[in-house]
């Protein structure tokens, strides 16, 4: 008889679970591993996080889906925009034509 039970950590299965549920493109983010403080910074820390993150955004190859995909969130930097920016991209489509997302 074969054993089929799953001896995989419990924590691992979430983690594992976590990542398949992502979207493609996150595997080729330049952020890929960067810990989330420099997209979700304290209050305190946001202008050395929004340089950080600048930094990464601007050399990402995938910064176009990754503005889209925070399209909907009042948190955090996505594809390089803070909250505020991404607000005038909805508001605007225009706006975001002219960010040349590439």
């Amino acid at each position: 008889m074969t054993d089929t039970t799953d001896r995989t950590p419990v924590v691992l299965r979430g983690a594992l679970a976590e990542v398949l549920r992502r979207p493609g493109w996150h595997r080729r983010a330049a952020c890929r591993g960067v810990g989330p403080a420099v997209f979700f910074p304290e209050a305190g820390n946001r202008r050395l996080a929004q340089a950080a993150a600048g930094v990464l955004c601007a050399q990402c190859p995938v910064r176009a889906p990754c503005a889209n995909a925070g399209m909907a969130e009042v948190e955090g930097i996505w594809g390089g925009a803070e909250a505020e920016e991404r607000l005038r991209w909805r508001a605007d489509p225009a706006v975001l034509e002219r960010a040349s997302l590439a």
